[in-house]
């Protein structure tokens, strides 16, 4: 194996549970680079699995430090370095996307837009949906830090992506999603929830939109958020047979996105 081999074996077995995943991502993204950006830097349009860029993110972390390290890397083995790429407004995640010849990937950024049904299914008095992208403010981010702990702060925190629900006299919740990425001996595995709470952060529902662990699929699992508060979701009990790592994963990144609602659209 050789010293690049190495490194990448260890990060993938040994690195520990961080969050992962878009919308956020798309805002790191911009603010990083300068430019928007669609869901085809991370995934293959066919059929929405990862492609090079999305695996070495899952892999790594979403984040400033791993942006940067793939950056010196042919990440979709296409003859040119991600930062090159970058530079040229090439997709660094698919081959067929060069720096000679871009192709029409930006021309493509779709809005963001929110899940409809599942959100009309929590807030039933709602009249309308819309989409709502802020980067918290210095204030907030400590409001943030004060919640979950500045240890468990990492970059894609600073960027908001909730979906409003609004009533005839406001806002009456939001929706966000949460993703989360779980390392082993196995590989790297996401783990994506679509979670809904009041203007004021307390949760009102918790639904899997993909994980391949049968415990987090299970109602009972999902529905023992309901009712819960930031601060209350990082002191709950979580089933036995989730392991440590990852039981301390999800009540952070709940916690996180349910302040998110809070900090983002509260009173």
């Amino acid at each position: 194996m050789t010293a690049a081999g190495r490194v990448w074996f260890f990060l993938l077995v040994f690195a520990p549970v961080f969050s992962w995943g878009i919308p956020p991502f798309e805002s790191l993204y911009e603010s990083k680079y300068g430019y928007r950006v669609n869901c085809t830097l991370c995934h293959l349009q066919n059929d929405w699995s990862l492609n090079h860029y999305g695996d070495a993110i899952l892999a790594l972390g979403a984040s400033s430090d791993t942006m940067k390290n793939l950056e010196k890397i042919d990440v979709d083995k296409d003859g040119f370095a991600t930062n090159r790429e970058i530079e040229a407004k090439s997709n660094p995640g698919d081959a067929s996307s060069t720096p000679e010849d871009p192709g029409l990937w930006l021309l493509e950024i779709v809005p963001i837009k929110p899940p409809l049904k599942s959100m009309a299914l929590v807030f039933p008095q709602a009249v309308a949906f819309s989409t709502f992208e802020k980067k918290l403010s210095a204030i907030q981010m400590n409001q943030l830090e004060k919640i979950a702990g500045a240890k468990n702060i990492e970059d894609i925190d600073h960027y908001g992506v909730v979906f409003l629900a609004k009533g005839r006299d406001g806002v009456v919740g939001g929706s966000c999603y949460v993703s989360l990425r779980e390392t082993s001996s196995k590989g790297a595995e996401m783990h994506i929830f679509f979670l809904s709470a009041d203007p004021n952060g307390r949760i009102r529902d918790v639904d899997v939109v993909h994980s391949d662990r049968k415990i987090l699929n299970a109602p009972d699992f999902l529905k023992r958020f309901r009712g819960l508060y930031p601060g209350e979701v990082l002191t709950m009990q979580l089933p036995k047979s989730i392991n440590k790592k990852l039981a301390e994963s999800i009540r952070i990144e709940f916690a996180k996105r349910a302040a998110h609602v809070d900090l983002l659209i509260g009173p």
